[in-house]
């Protein structure tokens, strides 16, 4: 998933997901060295890094509003909400219809 919206993350759900991955067994395998071409090579050297602030979550007795951080954290709007030239369609947040162009078809959303 995009990790653009990681930056909202509360501190202790950061805290739970890395005292998670770390119960896991490591699973050893060699990666090879990536090179990205021009431009995206000199895109991403020269890409601001934002600093992590940690926010509180919302309570989880609020289910609107927890429900909201937990779908934007995940970017569930980036694949469910449709959009025309990559701009969100206004008042069509989260209703599907979102499609993708594959080499071997179109993929669409229905939810």
């Amino acid at each position: 998933m995009p990790d653009h919206n990681f930056n909202l993350l509360s501190q202790e759900d950061l805290y739970s997901i890395i005292a998670y991955i770390r119960t896991l067994d490591p699973i050893e395998h060699d990666v090879s060295e990536s090179s990205l071409n021009f431009p995206m090579n000199f895109i991403v050297k020269t890409m601001p890094i934002k600093t992590y602030e940690p926010k509180d979550a919302p309570s989880k007795d609020n289910v609107k509003e927890y429900g909201n951080y937990i779908t934007t954290l995940a970017s569930c709007g980036d694949c469910h909400t449709p959009s025309v030239k990559g701009e969100p369609v206004p008042g069509m947040y989260m209703a599907g219809g979102m499609e993708f162009q594959l080499p071997g078809g179109t993929l669409g959303q229905l939810i």
